[in-house]
């Protein structure tokens, strides 16, 4: 039973000294603001950082397409969904994510967010009321 234990410790311990330390990928973010039209002569901006995870994905990240739909549910009320899509390189398919908001960089009012992959769009939905932007 002794010799059990002394080669189990000793096995972990072999594991210890031979594990390879892990990195961590970063996150690489881009943050266009869009306009969004509500309504003739009326609009408001936000802005949409969209990231990958890893650098080397950056020139994918360069190719965004980002579009948006807005309907006017009353003089209210406006219902509007972002879209981003990142498209696959050539390293396949990667992690994605989108923030929606009122000021740079996932600043001031955050309209949603959300995660994805490369190839495939995001989407945020959200209520404003125009009144409340003006301000």
């Amino acid at each position: 039973m002794k010799r059990w234990s002394l080669a189990a410790a000793a096995a972990g311990l072999a594991a210890a000294c031979i594990a390879v330390p892990v990195q961590a990928a970063e996150w690489c973010v881009h943050d266009p603001e869009i306009t969004i039209q509500t309504s003739p002569g009326e609009s408001f901006t936000v802005y949409v950082t969209e990231g990958v995870l890893g650098s080397q994905h950056q020139p994918a990240l360069a190719s965004s397409k980002i579009t948006y739909t807005a309907r006017t549910a009353g003089s209210k009320s406006i219902f509007v969904v972002v879209y981003d899509k990142i498209p696959r390189d050539a390293f396949g398919t990667f992690a994605t994510e989108m923030v929606v908001s009122s000021k740079p960089y996932a600043g001031g009012v955050i309209y949603g967010s959300t995660y994805g992959t490369s190839g495939s769009a995001m989407s945020v939905a959200f209520w404003v009321n125009p009144e409340k932007i003006r301000g």
